[in-house]
């Protein structure tokens, strides 16, 4: 096959260096014994042809009876001819003999983009602005250090790379990582979602008012009920009755007593701690009861929820703990069992006013 060039001078192409097989100008010329000058491609194709004769040309190759032009040769390499990529902007021209190595590297040349899944073709020298800009080529996050293609980057941003920094959806605060965002929002935002009226607090605040206005809700009034129980307990006096003077055997006394005190404190927490466990009222100790149902009286907003939910059957089973005090303490009994009647004027107070409350809202809607 010859070369399909473009000459500088038209009239450079004459019949002595065009092949008569495909017409084009000699690539390696050929001469046949007839005189007849081939390029090298189109004589090995005729060749193998039956008879060696190709019936479009009428040309009859005979193996042995060929050799190659020098004097075709020479003629073909000094002719002028265009780049083949002159269209897409190449302005090399020169001789036919420096064609094929101009080609082999030009500028112009197109080109395939070398990232596995982009198809694109561009010039040769566009290759580099391509591959800094491909869809398809490999980068590495900022964040994370993973490397993933180009155009997976944002949406790896958007929801799976964990060291992204993302703004917490209650307080707007710029969260360090994303995987630090249950952390924030359960010890460090600012604000909290209320258990009462599912706003959203402060949670430095000491006390909320709740949406209907009537009912104040302390967003930390675990930790303010344990504070008053403790200062109540440490202002509650030590010594003897009426304050009187203590001797040596009172203060042994007192000492025992302490210890005592000290031993059923621990075994109380426990066992209230393993109720809490349980995910229920511990009733295996009628003192772990007196504590944690003293604890829910103290606390309005889960007065609130847990004391409405709060049934007959509760308060039947915690008399019956009560009943069954393994160590047998007659005043321990008969203190939850006003507990528990205290209790039950709380709860029905409470239903009352939950009571009026509906009432009130529901005049108030007809209105």
């Amino acid at each position: 096959m010859g070369f399909d060039v473009t000459l500088v001078d038209a009239s450079a192409k004459k019949e002595s260096n065009v092949c008569p097989h495909c017409h084009l100008i000699l690539d390696t010329p050929m001469q046949t014994e007839e005189g007849i000058r081939l390029c090298k491609g189109c004589l090995d194709e005729i060749k193998i042809k039956p008879g060696g004769r190709c019936n479009c040309c009428d040309v009859t190759v005979k193996e042995g009876q060929y050799y190659p032009d020098r004097a075709a040769l020479r003629e073909v390499n000094a002719i002028l001819v265009f780049c083949r990529h002159k269209k897409f902007g190449c302005s090399w021209q020169g001789r036919l003999e420096l064609y094929k190595s101009h080609v082999a590297g030009c500028e112009f040349a197109g080109v395939s983009c070398p990232n596995a899944g982009c198809h694109e073709m561009v010039l040769a020298i566009q290759l580099q602005s391509h591959l800094a800009q491909c869809l398809y080529r490999l980068v590495t996050c900022s964040h994370c250090q993973e490397k993933l293609v180009a155009k997976d980057l944002e949406g790896h941003h958007s929801s799976s790379c964990r060291m992204y920094p993302v703004d917490c959806e209650r307080c707007g605060e710029k969260v360090v990582h994303r995987h630090l965002l249950n952390h924030h929002l359960q010890h460090s935002c600012r604000l909290e979602e209320c258990l009462v009226c599912n706003s959203l607090v402060d949670r430095k605040t000491s006390k909320h008012v709740g949406s209907s206005g009537d009912l104040s809700h302390s967003s930390s009034s675990s930790s303010t009920a344990t504070d008053d129980s403790s200062k109540s307990q440490s202002a509650t006096p030590s010594g003897g009755q009426g304050g009187k003077k203590s001797g040596p055997r009172s203060k042994q006394k007192q000492q025992r007593k302490g210890e005592k005190s000290s031993a059923v404190a621990t075994t109380e927490e426990r066992e209230e701690g393993q109720g809490e466990e349980d995910g229920g009222y511990h009733l295996g100790h009628p003192t772990a009861v007196f504590r944690h149902v003293q604890t829910l009286a103290t606390q309005q907003e889960l007065l609130r929820t847990d004391m409405a939910s709060l049934s007959r059957t509760t308060v039947t089973r915690l008399t019956e703990a009560a009943s069954r005090d393994s160590h047998g303490n007659e005043e321990l009994d008969e203190g939850v069992i006003k507990l528990i009647g205290r209790l039950e004027d709380q709860l029905k107070a409470f239903r009352r006013q939950m009571e009026t409350e509906r009432n009130n809202r529901i005049a108030v809607e007809e209105r």
